[in-house]
């Protein structure tokens, strides 16, 4: 069999299949997420980012990203700004990324990290209230995650929390460019996992 067949095999199967190759330790980069870059980039990130992640750092908080940028859908994001809020309950620490769309508009993404002892303050704005939400058990590198599908209009959010080993890790997307024109491809839980695959500390 060709590479190419083999990937398509891998790579074309929803959530079930994905998450027992996740459990296997099989890596998803292949199926549309390169590896992203390592930490030598670090000093070519903006202030709005390296400015809050450092105090986090400094208060003993440690953030989490996919690296400087990463590929995701055909589409480009870029680390460009974060977050860092220790002065009310729940302390966290935040990395957004963005992928700016010709004609103005972009997708986001969103990394945030809640010290386990601020979990529990912070599940009431993080968790889905809707009753339309699915949830499922899932592996992100290694670790135990749940995977919540968000109806939100005509599009479908991906939220997914991860259990890390020092706190919990909470990713999220918008859900559409200006005026809809275009689906924020994160949304797809397979694209989504694909780059959760490269999640990590930073600036490792």
């Amino acid at each position: 069999m060709t590479t190419r067949g083999l990937l398509e095999i891998l790579c074309g199967p929803k959530l079930p299949v994905l998450t027992m190759l996740a459990a296997m330790g099989v890596s998803m980069s292949a199926c549309g997420s390169p590896a992203a870059r390592n930490g030598s980039d670090v000093g070519d990130l903006p202030p709005e980012l390296t400015t809050p992640v450092a105090g986090a750092q400094e208060a003993g908080l440690r953030a989490y990203w996919v690296g400087p940028e990463f590929e995701a859908g055909g589409r480009t994001f870029h680390a460009t700004g974060g977050r860092f809020e220790d002065h009310e309950e729940p302390s966290f620490v935040n990395v957004y990324y963005q992928s700016p769309s010709e004609g103005g508009g972009s997708v986001g993404f969103w990394i945030t990290f809640y010290p386990p002892e601020q979990w529990e303050s912070a599940k009431a704005r993080v968790l889905p209230r809707s009753t339309d939400v699915t949830r499922q058990s899932i592996i992100v590198h290694g670790w135990s995650a749940q995977l919540f599908s968000i109806p939100v209009g005509r599009w479908t959010n991906q939220l997914v929390i991860v259990d890390a080993p020092d706190g919990i890790i909470v990713t999220r997307g918008n859900a559409s460019i200006s005026n809809f024109r275009q689906v924020n491809p994160l949304n797809d839980p397979d694209v989504l996992l694909a780059v959760l695959e490269n999640l990590r500390p930073y600036p490792d």
